[in-house]
């Protein structure tokens, strides 16, 4: 089980975390990986530990219940919250169980750690890395969508937890069906307005 504290103890987040997945990455032929997400029990107060142990910038908010959330092939209605943020460069997602769907959930600690649930593969196109590793013989877990104020988020869960212990995830940024890679800056610029107004 890989956790976000024992990756801490290493040092800078990004260097202890660069091979993580080192030899799946390179065997698919896929991009960098940009997000780290783990369960919590709460992501607002993960998110206040982090940002006070860590002197980090204000963590982004959310909690909506989301457009889309197809998963195995059935439509559920999901709720969801989550703490976004960044540690050395990287992006940390801190996910709670939410409702209607165990996803989550399930990879949750007993003895709250914080543990990885899956690597975030920020992409322009989803088809063309999700069809990569359907073909591989890892099939889409989740389909889903969210919205934050403009940006809509698409994404494609791989159901890779057998291979690697946790999932890989693909995820499409768009504004007016523009799709982008969002910049650090972006989303505490984000994060901050939202403080500032809380």
């Amino acid at each position: 089980m890989i956790t976000l504290e024992s990756l801490l103890e290493q040092g800078n987040l990004k260097s202890a975390s660069d091979n993580l997945a080192e030899e799946f990455i390179s065997l698919y032929g896929l991009p960098d990986f940009q997000q780290l997400a783990f369960c919590v029990g709460s992501s607002d107060e993960a998110s206040e530990v982090i940002e006070k142990s860590h002197n980090t910038k204000p963590f982004l908010l959310s909690e909506a219940v989301l457009p889309v959330w197809i998963e195995r092939g059935l439509k559920k209605s999901f709720i969801g919250k989550v703490g976004i943020g960044y540690i050395d460069g990287v992006q940390i997602e801190f996910l709670e169980k939410g409702v209607g769907s165990d996803f989550y959930g399930q990879l949750l600690s007993n003895l709250g750690e914080t543990r990885l649930h899956h690597l975030g593969f920020f992409v322009e196109e989803l088809k063309t890395h999700t069809q990569k590793l359907e073909q591989a013989g890892f099939p889409i877990y989740v389909v889903g969508k969210s919205i934050v104020g403009p940006i809509v988020v698409d994404f494609h869960y791989m159901d890779t937890f057998e291979a690697l212990g946790f999932y890989i995830e693909f995820i499409c940024f768009s504004i007016e069906g523009k799709s982008f890679i969002p910049a650090q800056s972006m989303i505490e610029d984000i994060a901050l307005k939202q403080r500032l107004k809380a």
